[in-house]
Parts: C-alpha cells; sequence; structure tokens
C-alpha cells in the first residue's frame, strides 16, 4: 500500500461563501468532489469504458470555514473491491481538521450501465492514524410529510448526463424552513444515492419536522420511485 495522499487548497472565495459569509453544505461538497477528482485524474483511474458515480457519502464538520478563509483538503483510497471503491477527506483550517467525509463510488461500464470491475489495489493508501466512519445503507421510513418540488434543469446535469451529486444537497437545503436554515449550521451529513435523475424529471421531497436531525427522501414525481435517502444534523 501506498502512504501518501493528495492535497489541493482552496480559498473561501465570496462565491463558496454565499449569503450566510461562510461555506455552505453545497459548497463544501463541491471542494470535495473536486479534490477527489483531481486525485483520480492523478492517479489515471478513469477511463473510456467506464465511470464512476457516487453511491453513499457521509460527513462531518466541525467548524464552518468563514469568507476569504484558506482551507486544504487531503484525500486517499482506502478499499478497492469489485466495482467498489471507498475514499475518504479530510479538510482543514489553520493546520486542524474541521470536516472529515468517507464516500463510496461504483464503477458502471458506459453502454450498458452495470457495474463493472476496475481493481487497483496498488493505489491504496494505508493510513492507521485517521478513522473515519463509512457511509451505512440508509433505510427508508414511512409517514414522512412531502415539503418540496423540484424540476431537473440543464444546469442540475453533469458530465454522466444525470443530476450531479452536489445538486441533491441543495434540494435538502432547500426544503428546510429558512428560519431553521440561517438559524443552525449543518455537523453531519449522509446520504444515499438510490436512482439516477435527468433533465425533464421532478423529484418530491418528503421530510421528517423540523429539528436538530432531520430525515430526507426524495421520489421521482413521474413514478413515485425513490431517488435518494438523506439524514442532516443540525447545530448552533
Amino acid at each position: 500500500m501506498r502512504t501518501d495522499y493528495f492535497e489541493k487548497s482552496y480559498v473561501v472565495s465570496p462565491f463558496l461563501a454565499g449569503s450566510l459569509g461562510r461555506m455552505d453544505l453545497p459548497n463544501l461538497l463541491e471542494v470535495i468532489q473536486d479534490v477527489a477528482t483531481a486525485h483520480a485524474n492523478q492517479l489515471n483511474i478513469f477511463s473510456e469504458a467506464h465511470f464512476w458515480v457516487l453511491s453513499r457519502q457521509q460527513l462531518s464538520v466541525k467548524k464552518w470555514p468563514a469568507q476569504n478563509e484558506e482551507i486544504f483538503a487531503r484525500t486517499w483510497l482506502t478499499s478497492n473491491s469489485g466495482a467498489a471503491a471507498l475514499r475518504n477527506i479530510q479538510v482543514f483550517l489553520d493546520g486542524q481538521e474541521i470536516a472529515s467525509s468517507s464516500t463510496l463510488w461504483i464503477a458502471l461500464d458506459r453502454t450498458t450501465k452495470r457495474p463493472v470491475r476496475v481493481p487497483f489495489t496498488e493505489l491504496l493508501t494505508q493510513n492507521d492514524d485517521v478513522t473515519i466512519a463509512e457511509p451505512l445503507k440508509l433505510a427508508l421510513r414511512e409517514k414522512l410529510e412531502p415539503c418540496a418540488l423540484f424540476s431537473v434543469n440543464n444546469r442540475d446535469i453533469d458530465l454522466n448526463l444525470h443530476v450531479n451529486n452536489v445538486n441533491y444537497s441543495r434540494w435538502v437545503m432547500d426544503s428546510i424552513p429558512s428560519e431553521r436554515y440561517l438559524a443552525s449550521r449543518v455537523t453531519r451529513y449522509e446520504i444515499n444515492f438510490i436512482l439516477e435523475m435527468k433533465t425533464g424529471d421532478s423529484i418530491e421531497i418528503f421530510r421528517s419536522p423540523a429539528a436538530e436531525e432531520m430525515r430526507f427522501q426524495g421520489h421521482r414525481k413521474a413514478d413515485g420511485k425513490l431517488a435518494f435517502i438523506a439524514d442532516l444534523k443540525l447545530g448552533l
């Protein structure tokens, strides 16, 4: 196994800070996706024959960086089995870890859209000093209340011609009552991606009552099929 990491720095620009004057959940997830993509490019694990999709993700946040602060993200691959790969990410501010994430990726054949085995165990990094909980399979909950309806637009689509994983977090955050959104900060976020969403689809969001911990489930409006499950924990 390797012992090295991939690191990349980011300045929290006004674009990344947004209206709250600090980074928010979608923008932090964009940083995580960007550093993961940059590392994958460096390792040359992309291919014309297959592409990678995010299946599960968990994120824990201790502190949110403010506008103009500089952070750096560190990432490494921890496991590779069959079509699956597990990637960990840490985010640092002033030398202190402020966030950590574990992401489960699945390789799909570009033609069949079926999982395809992509072995690269020689690219894994061993890090016995850091423990980051793996993202779990979330169980479906019943009796959630409908709270929002969104349409999939062109800007939501990525190079794989489906909704980018970050946009699911935008739907989640836009489904929170505004007073709760402005008064709280995300401390934990976990999501399972279940169904591919494409341009022209509509997604209906169901939510548990507004509280410190909330469950969100998105269903494709046309047929009611489950598209994602997400858990969100808020703190002051």
